[in-house]
C-alpha cells in the first residue's frame, strides 16, 4: 500500500470472521458514544474485539473494510462510515431534504439525523411537516432538526429557505432534490416541481458550495431512465433531471470545487405517490398494474440503503443509481464521444 505524505494513520483492529452478534454496538469494545473531537485529537487504535491488525491509510480506509469484511450488516458498515468521516474531519454536516414531511424526503432526513446530521427540511404541507419536526425533535433533539414550510417552485420560498439554514447553521454542506409529483393532466406543475425545483435548489446550492464543496443528491426515478408508457411527463421530468446533473458534474464549477453531483433513480416504493394515485395522474393508471407486478414496491429501507450508498460513495460524481427491490447499480450511458471497440 502506497503511504501518502502528511496522512495521518490510524489502527483499525477488526474480528477475521462474523460474530455471533453481526451489530457492531453489540461487540464487546464497540464504543457507540465516540466523540469526533476525540477523533481528531486522539489517533488512538478503534478496538472492535479479535487477533487481527490492519492498518489503513486515508485512501483505502473504508473501500478496504468494506470489501474485507462482508459480513458486516448495513447498520455496521454506517456506523464505520461515521468513524471514518469523523477521523479524516469531514464537514459535511448541515442537510436541506425537500419534500421531506413524509414518504422518501422523510426516511432520507431521519437517516441523516442517525448520521448526526443538522437537517433542514421541507414541504407545502404545513401540518404534516410540523407533526414530522415535532416526532424528529423528540427522537433527535429539536436543535438538529427544523421544518420551513416552502414551495420549490418559488424562487422566493427556497432561497428564504437557503438563507434561513445558512444563518442558522452557517453552512450548507447537503442537499437532497426530492419533491415530486406524478401527474399527466397537471403537467405544467408537474416540470415546475420535479424539473424546475431540482434546477432551482441544485443552483442554489452550486453557487454556496463554490466556497468550500459539498454534495447534491437529485432525485430521479427508475422511469427517467426508461420511457413510461403510463406518464410520460413525469418521465421526462425524470430524464431531465439525469442530463441536467450529469452535465453540471462535467463543469469545472463542480468538479473543481469539490462539489459532488449524484442522481438517485428507484423504482416504485412505499410512499403516497403510489398509493393515493387517481386516474387523471395518469395517461392510462391500467397499464400502471403490469409494472408495479413485475418491479414489487420496495419498503422505504431499501431506497434508503442506496440513498446512503451514494452519500458514501465517492467516485460517484455524474453518476445515477439504479434502485430496485433486486438491483442497485449505477447506470452505464453510452458515450457517443468515445471511439467503439472493435
Amino acid at each position: 500500500m502506497k503511504e501518502n505524505v502528511g496522512v495521518r494513520r490510524y489502527q483499525i483492529i477488526l474480528p477475521t470472521s462474523k460474530p455471533k452478534s453481526k451489530k457492531v454496538s453489540e461487540l464487546p469494545a464497540a464504543d457507540m458514544n465516540l466523540k469526533p473531537a476525540y477523533l481528531k485529537t486522539k489517533p488512538e487504535p478503534l478496538i472492535l474485539p479479535d487477533d487481527v491488525t490492519n492498518i489503513f491509510n486515508h485512501d483505502y480506509l473504508f473501500m478496504s473494510l468494506q470489501n474485507e469484511y462482508k459480513w458486516l450488516n448495513t447498520e455496521s458498515k454506517h456506523f464505520l462510515q461515521q468513524i471514518y468521516n469523523s477521523i479524516f474531519n469531514s464537514k459535511m454536516t448541515v442537510a436541506i431534504v425537500t419534500g421531506g414531511a413524509k414518504g422518501l424526503g422523510k426516511a432520507f432526513c431521519e437517516a441523516l439525523l442517525k448520521r448526526s446530521y443538522k437537517v433542514c427540511f421541507c414541504d407545502v404541507d404545513t401540518d404534516e411537516g410540523e407533526n414530522t419536526q415535532k416526532y424528529f425533535a423528540k427522537q433527535y433533539g429539536n436543535g438538529n432538526v427544523y421544518f420551513q414550510k416552502c414551495d420549490v417552485r418559488s424562487e422566493n420560498d427556497f432561497t428564504v429557505m437557503f438563507n434561513g439554514v445558512l444563518q442558522k447553521y452557517s453552512s450548507i454542506d447537503l442537499i437532497v432534490n426530492n419533491a415530486g409529483i406524478i401527474h399527466e393532466t397537471q403537467w405544467r406543475k408537474c416540470i415546475d416541481i420535479n424539473l424546475n425545483g431540482v434546477i432551482q435548489g441544485s443552483m442554489l446550492a452550486i453557487d454556496h458550495m463554490k466556497q468550500g464543496g459539498g454534495v447534491i443528491v437529485n432525485v430521479s426515478s427508475l422511469s427517467g431512465v426508461l420511457p413510461t408508457l403510463y406518464a410520460p411527463v413525469y418521465s421526462a421530468t425524470k430524464a431531465a433531471v439525469i442530463n441536467f446533473t450529469r452535465s453540471w458534474a462535467m463543469n469545472p464549477a463542480v468538479n473543481q470545487n469539490s462539489i459532488r453531483m449524484v442522481t438517485m433513480c428507484p423504482a416504485f416504493a412505499d410512499t403516497d405517490i403510489i398509493k393515493d394515485t387517481k386516474e387523471e395522474q395518469f395517461q392510462g393508471k391500467q397499464f400502471v398494474d403490469p409494472f408495479l407486478e413485475k418491479l414489487g414496491i420496495m419498503p422505504l429501507e431499501r431506497v434508503t440503503e442506496g440513498f446512503l450508498k451514494v452519500l458514501d460513495d465517492q467516485d460517484n460524481n455524474g453518476k445515477s443509481l439504479i434502485v430496485t427491490a433486486n438491483v442497485m447499480n449505477y447506470v452505464t450511458f453510452p458515450d457517443p464521444l468515445k471511439p467503439e471497440n472493435k
